[in-house]
């Protein structure tokens, strides 16, 4: 579930930080955990928390 729940976080940063939000995010949010493990989950919202500070 922790994975799922990643994948939900990294995108509702990504529609902070000013992209689109996907049509179905829970259907997003699932792909999400398909192709990115939760490491490489952890690393983008990393980054997009960056973005989001202005760093």
């Amino acid at each position: 579930m922790a994975h799922l729940e990643l994948a939900r976080e990294y995108l509702e940063l990504r529609e902070a930080n000013g992209h689109p939000s996907p049509p179905d995010a829970e259907h997003a949010a699932i792909e999400l955990t398909r192709d990115h493990s939760e490491e490489e989950l952890r690393g983008l919202i990393k980054e997009e928390r960056n973005v989001l500070e202005g760093e």
